[in-house]
């Protein structure tokens, strides 16, 4: 048993540090991350592909986007490769190791 009060050799910890981790942990600091991904696919898209699909969630460094139709999604799928190593690069710090393509109705 150690002295002392600290479990594992470990002094005190701020509750910034506690917060901070208890977040990103029950996943709720995701939101941000997942508009920040919005923001981002837009830009790399263009205006007319965007407006035809949309970032749905980030789970497990696994990107989702729901499509409009199987044309836009053979399109983005032909240019996935080119997509997620854009996505990479211009969103560092993310892991974001797939993006994956499914139809469905945008909100």
């Amino acid at each position: 048993m150690r002295s002392g009060g600290a479990t594992r050799g470990r002094g005190p910890v701020s509750i910034a540090r506690v917060v901070s981790e208890l977040t990103i942990r029950r996943g709720l600091g995701r939101v941000g991350t997942v508009e920040q991904f919005r923001r981002t696919w837009e830009q790399l898209v263009g205006v007319e592909l965007a407006s035809q699909c949309r970032v749905a969630s980030l789970s497990r460094g696994v990107l989702e986007v729901v499509v409009s139709s199987s044309v836009v999604l053979q399109e983005l799928a032909f240019r996935k490769g080119e997509l997620l190593q854009a996505m990479q690069s211009r969103v560092p710090g993310k892991a974001i190791r797939d993006i994956r393509f499914r139809i469905g109705t945008l909100d």
